[in-house]
């Protein structure tokens, strides 16, 4: 509503889909095509829509990313929004091919479906990277595909700092589905995600690899196993200073530890390191915590988890409960600091005081303050943008539909 509005580019070629994206046949496959970018390829303040990328061809350009293809290159967006695109894989975005790195900041990504009528399932509802990821600031929300609703990582690495999956679905990994693949996770929320078999919020398979620091699972559910985190085939789960809470599996029967972390052992050994995390368990046969130290079973204290609201409320066990040696980053998911004490809780966690919250979002209290950066150093930050030579295209206030056909809009 402020002075610039953003840019829309459509794929709904009749301007008939109406507000949930139906009447799409006529949609372009792919509303956005890059390939052979390099890092001066940037999308800045778009949003990109109606892609319906349905070909019965088994051509990549035809039958996946409706909203986005990354065929090869570099390619950053930046205050975009993947909102209502359609694809046999990569319902949103799909970013695949040799030296291929995606970058998002500021994005989000939502109401986007994989949808694939063969036998082979539909893969990654918002989005499908199978290189370098890195995902910044961005909010994934019902997103849906039968792998990863919300994400699916094949092979590659991933980063994913300060961002929110919220009410993704899919039968397997209704957040995130990982497979061979490397990935952090760093400040970000998993909640409402839904795997109607499991992993609510993160599937692992194929000797995948997760690290989780200072983040948060609550409210994730699994029809049958792992309602927060199911892994199996040779994959590693690292967690510090997380919260996995009210986390449910077997229909919402069960919330203990298995809920929460689910370690199928069928396929292969798998290796679990959890510490200085908060991971619930119901089983009033098990008097013990979650394996590891510093780790604790009592009730995180969420202001409103079935809301969504998971910041931590006064006198929750997870303030001041953290390992500092973990902390990646220096403020939390809100963009306030880390590592703030509260003076009403003791402090429990790991390292010199100020000690660290579990969780995604710190709790407000005394702690060191923000690094700030000099002018001088500025005028260097900006003497170096100038010079770079980064090309960016900028939304202005109007709209543009594609042909059918993919088309390229960054080369």
């Amino acid at each position: 509503a402020g002075l610039f509005q953003q840019t829309i580019l459509s794929g709904d070629l009749n301007g008939d889909d109406g507000p949930d994206f139906q009447d799409n046949d006529e949609n372009s496959y792919t509303v956005v095509h890059s390939i052979r970018t390099d890092a001066r390829a940037i999308l800045d303040g778009f949003t990109i829509t109606a892609g319906n990328a349905d070909s019965g061809l088994s051509v990549s350009s035809l039958n996946s990313g409706g909203g986005v293809i990354v065929g090869s290159g570099t390619l950053t967006l930046r205050n975009c929004h993947i909102i209502g695109n359609t694809a046999k894989k990569g319902g949103g975005i799909y970013s695949v091919g040799g030296g291929t790195a995606l970058t998002l900041v500021n994005c989000t990504i939502s109401e986007n479906k994989a949808i694939n009528e063969s036998p082979a399932p539909s893969l990654g509802g918002g989005l499908l990277s199978s290189q370098t990821l890195r995902l910044i600031n961005c909010e994934f929300t019902n997103n849906a595909a039968e792998r990863g609703g919300g994400l699916y990582l094949f092979g590659g690495n991933a980063l994913l700092e300060n961002c929110v999956f919220n009410g993704n679905t899919s039968e397997v990994g209704g957040g995130i589905f990982s497979q061979e693949a490397e990935s952090t996770v760093i400040n970000s929320t998993f909640s409402m995600n839904s795997g109607s078999f499991a992993g609510g919020g993160m599937f692992l398979a194929s000797a995948s690899a997760l690290t989780v620091i200072n983040s948060t699972f609550s409210m994730n559910s699994a029809l049958i196993q792992g309602g927060g985190v199911s892994l199996m085939q040779e994959s590693t789960l690292t967690v510090r200073n997380s919260v996995l809470w009210n986390n449910t599996d077997t229909d919402g029967t069960r919330s203990n530890e298995a809920a929460q972390i689910f370690d199928e052992p069928m396929f292969g050994v798998n290796v679990v390191s959890v510490e200085y995390s908060c991971v619930q368990d119901d089983d009033p046969d098990d008097a013990s915590v979650y394996p590891g130290t510093g780790n604790i079973d009592d009730n995180p204290l969420f202001v409103d988890s079935e809301g969504g609201d998971l910041h931590l409320l006064p006198g929750s066990p997870c303030i001041d409960a953290g390992d500092n040696f973990a902390v990646t980053t220096t403020t939390d998911l809100d963009g306030n600091s880390r590592r703030r004490n509260d003076p009403d809780v003791p402090d429990t966690g790991n390292g010199t005081p100020p000690i660290v919250d579990m969780g995604a979002y710190e709790r407000p209290g005394e702690g060191p303050p923000i690094p700030t950066i000099s002018q001088w150093g500025l005028c260097v930050m900006i003497l170096l943008i100038l010079t770079a030579g980064t090309l960016v295209l900028a939304g202005v206030p109007r709209t543009i539909s594609h042909g059918k056909l993919a088309t390229e809009a960054v080369r």
